[in-house]
């Protein structure tokens, strides 16, 4: 009957709204975080294998370079014989950006070098004072102009994995590095100031919402409650990292080894117009916990590729149309929420009422259509996340799956 069927709708609508704000007040207390993360982590690897970017290089320094140096001035990772002699060579073949992500607070004793480090092809990196967990931070090298130097510095999730880039922050008037652009984006910045184009407007500006714009692009920065991040530090204009969808967040460019660079075995073209990366791949304790390997992971990154991959991501979104991952804003979230617990009871009571009413229905499975139903869920969200889209993935499953019980137990075996 009529009467009894709207009964039921209201509530059964009634319940899912009261499942929905139990979810809710869960996930705003940061109780669903680290699932949550870990089910984006799981869609990320999942996604179609991208091409190596390749406007980049990156000169690795591994443990056999750092040793084979018998400079007895070697003050950081590379003396500064071999540092001028990696330039040297580097600037003959013509790259657009080089990036030192080699950490360098003091002058260098060969003019030579230092005259290098000023040419503006060069960007430099220091680390910035944090009361936390750095006290003092870490200068650049003198001979650095501020327009030449991005802080290095990288903010970790609850659960200690890398997912977000740090683009621009107000810098610490008694920080020894006072760079308001993070490496990656600084690279990114004139790496694109430099690219051949009849109306280039690619100079960074900012926004009335104080958004980093280059281009046409505009890098939305993350609030204090951004998708499944309820508990997080949103200090600086950050966004989410999109890393590149390979194997292994090493394989976002082509890999030189620096003997390979100094001994004259590599090809000028494949340098020529591109940003080069110089930092340490082994024997640093610059290592971070990515999507890929996860915190427990054996293999964790070294911080040169993962520079890399925050530098490709600004290049690639500005001149590829590459996505940036976005989040629904907090009222859409909770709507899918809901709509997620309204499913599940409407789907639950109806296959219930076909296998009651129908001699059809009778061999229905209620739980396999579940099933069905919530690895339709699984797959909107990873094709959204194709396109740069973080969907409120876990909570929505939980209330669905809710929506399904409560319908169930509302029902029961018969009318009544």
């Amino acid at each position: 009957p009529k009467r009894w069927a709207a009964k039921k709708t209201t509530k059964l609508l009634a319940k899912s709204v009261a499942i929905s704000m139990v979810i809710l007040g869960i996930r705003w207390l940061g109780l669903l975080q680290n699932t949550e993360l870990s089910a984006y982590d799981t869609l990320m690897k999942l996604r179609p294998t991208e091409a190596p970017d390749p406007r980049l290089v990156i000169v690795t320094v591994d443990g056999d370079a750092i040793e084979s140096q018998t400079s007895v001035e070697r003050r950081g990772s590379l003396s500064d014989e071999t540092l001028q002699a990696t330039l040297s060579t580097l600037l003959s073949y013509e790259p657009r950006v080089i990036g030192l992500d080699l950490y360098r607070d003091f002058p260098a004793i060969i003019p030579a070098l230092a005259e290098m480090l000023t040419r503006p092809e060069v960007v430099g990196i220091c680390k910035c004072r944090d009361p936390g967990f750095d006290d003092t931070g870490i200068g650049p090298a003198p001979e650095l102009a501020n327009s030449q130097v991005g802080f290095s510095d990288f903010i970790e999730d609850t659960d200690g994995v890398l997912r977000r880039q740090i683009l621009t922050l107000t810098p610490d008037a008694t920080s020894p590095c006072t760079s308001p652009y993070g490496f990656a984006a600084l690279m990114a910045i004139h790496y694109l100031r430099n690219v051949p184009s009849e109306e280039n407007n690619f100079q960074p500006s900012f926004t009335e919402q104080k958004n980093l714009k280059i281009g046409d692009v505009v890098f939305p920065h993350l609030g204090p409650r951004t998708g499944g991040l309820q508990r997080m530090d949103d200090d600086g204009n950050q966004i989410l990292l999109n890393y590149r969808a390979l194997p292994t967040p090493e394989q976002i460019a082509i890999k030189v080894p620096l003997q390979k660079l100094l001994n004259g075995e590599v090809n000028p073209e494949s340098i020529r117009d591109r940003m080069v990366l110089i930092g340490v791949t082994e024997s640093s304790g610059d290592y971070w916990a990515t999507p890929y390997y996860g915190v427990h992971g054996q293999a964790r990154t070294s911080g040169v590729y993962l520079q890399a991959q925050m530098a490709s991501q600004i290049i690639s979104s500005v001149l590829d149309g590459r996505p940036l991952i976005w989040v629904l804003p907090q009222w859409a979230e909770a709507l899918c929420i809901l709509s997620g617990a309204i499913i599940g009871s409407l789907l639950t009571w109806q296959l219930m009422l076909w296998r009651q009413w129908s001699w059809r229905g009778r061999g229905v499975n209620l739980g396999f259509i579940c099933f069905l139903s919530a690895g339709s869920l699984i797959f909107i969200a990873w094709a959204a996340l194709l396109t740069g889209g973080w969907l409120p993935l876990v909570p929505t499953l939980l209330t669905f799956g809710g929506g399904a019980i409560s319908s169930n137990a509302a029902l029961g075996p018969n009318r009544e």
